[in-house]
């Protein structure tokens, strides 16, 4: 007797999925980028600002909710806050926000699909989304989008509110013109966070924690991660992005 052993491959997501998702990830892109051009001191309102840190909130077409962003400047080239923002270790490592954070499949060099679970935050309960994230260079900066899709192989957990989040959302980073090792980095959180709270409360919450991370969480996560990754380290990591 032969005993033949097959293996039997199963692909988390179809051809026309992943085609569908990615079409969607440059399309999100498209949209954060057009954002660079906003009036946001006239038309957004200020939440909370400290130096080197502003929450504002406004509208946008198409979203119905309140929606967040936040305008930071870092002493740090733009390459070394985009790595610490970007790479999944780093998040985990440093963000707080997250209990679960996990690449599903990367499409192409700079395109993944992610899992999240956040942790619980005062009234806000753990969150989890399925998302397709986009990277790219810009300005001398980078830019990173993320914004929902669904999968029946990745239902939400029975523990978590599945949230939202529409095309547009995401961050960049660009250098300060002037200011070697610089950067000011723009982030939209565009998430509709579900749930049976009042949006009012969500919005407090929203305002707060998005505050405290740029204020406390970031710098001091920043200080750990520059002694723990080296420029090589960050160098090596957009090469694996954007490298030929």
């Amino acid at each position: 007797w032969v005993c033949v052993c097959v293996c039997v491959c199963v692909e988390k997501f179809s051809e026309s999925e992943r085609k569908e998702w990615i079409a969607q990830g440059q399309e999100s892109m498209q949209q954060l980028l057009m954002k660079l051009d906003w009036d946001f001191k006239t038309n957004w309102k200020v939440e909370k600002e400290k130096s080197g840190v502003a929450i504002r909130s406004g509208a946008i077409d198409g979203i119905k909710y309140k929606v967040f962003m936040a305008e930071v400047t870092f002493e740090l080239p733009a390459s070394r806050v985009f790595h610490f923002m970007f790479q999944r270790e780093n998040i985990l490592d440093y963000h707080g926000s997250y209990k679960h954070f996990e690449t599903i499949e990367r499409f192409e060099k700079s395109c993944d699909v992610v899992y999240y679970q956040t942790n619980a935050s005062g009234p806000v309960s753990s969150r989890d989304e399925l998302q397709i994230r986009l990277c790219s260079s810009v300005k001398g900066g980078f830019a990173s989008t993320s914004s929902t899709v669904s999968s029946q192989n990745y239902p939400s957990d029975r523990n978590c509110v599945r949230s939202h989040t529409p095309q547009g959302n995401g961050f960049i980073i660009l250098p300060i013109d002037g200011k070697k090792d610089s950067c000011r980095m723009i982030n939209f959180v565009l998430t509709d966070f579900k749930g049976w709270l009042p949006r009012m409360v969500l919005n407090v919450a929203m305002g707060s924690e998005l505050f405290k991370f740029y204020d406390q969480t970031a710098p001091g996560g920043l200080e750990k991660f520059a002694q723990r990754h080296s420029e090589t380290d960050t160098e090596k990591f957009i090469a694996s992005l954007f490298g030929e």
